[in-house]
């Protein structure tokens, strides 16, 4: 399994941030709202794409398989994360079934995880939102038609989701490179992921 990195750089606190409410809508900005509502201190440091090697086909190349940010808590007390999910205009983005259960560090899947000020965690994707899913059964395409549709080189936008416990929903913008070959990594699927997805930037 191999990980490619993107680094924010010198990535500054939002002065001001609205979370979404339980349906989805975003909160609006009030003037009496406390630090801890408006600002979120939630600093995204790092996002690396996750590569996996293809099952049954131990001579084919790594493809893109999901996400892992390294996240910083820059306010005070601390927060606690309980979900980290994609949507927008990845393969396979989160939904309603898919609800954006995460791993710590060491692998183990999670249901939360605190962090605590100036501190700093890695949360991963469970379900792999990069690689595509029956593409080879999809109108009959060939394999030359996935490479010319799937892994061209084109940027894509999507959005990051950390649902906290007490902050609401916190959201971050990143741009995602989709190039490389696609190839087929699972005989029984069949699924398919591109060789070279690379993260163009994230939003602060």
């Amino acid at each position: 399994m191999k990980r490619r990195t993107y680094l924010s750089g010198a990535v500054a606190v939002l002065a001001s941030f609205a979370g979404c409410t339980d349906d989805g809508s975003s909160a609006a900005t009030s003037t009496d709202q406390s630090p801890t509502q408006s600002q979120s201190g939630l600093i995204v440091k790092d996002v690396q794409v996750i590569e996996y090697k293809p099952k049954d086909y131990e001579d084919r190349p790594e493809v893109a398989g999901t996400l892992e940010a390294t996240v910083e808590y820059a306010g005070t007390g601390s927060i606690t994360v309980e979900s980290f999910r994609i949507t927008g205009d990845v393969p396979r983005p989160h939904d309603a079934t898919r609800t954006g259960r995460f791993t710590n560090p060491s692998g183990d899947s999670i249901d939360s995880i605190d962090i605590e000020s100036s501190e700093s965690q890695q949360i991963q994707m469970v379900h792999e939102p990069l690689y595509y899913v029956d593409l080879s059964s999809e109108n009959g395409r060939t394999q030359e038609e996935l490479d010319t549709s799937t892994c061209t080189g084109e940027t894509r936008t999507a959005t990051l989701h950390f649902e906290t416990e007490n902050q609401g929903t916190i959201e971050r913008q990143i741009e995602l490179e989709f190039g490389g070959e696609s190839v087929e990594f699972d005989e029984f699927a069949p699924d398919f992921g591109c060789t070279n997805v690379t993260v163009v930037s994230v939003s602060p």
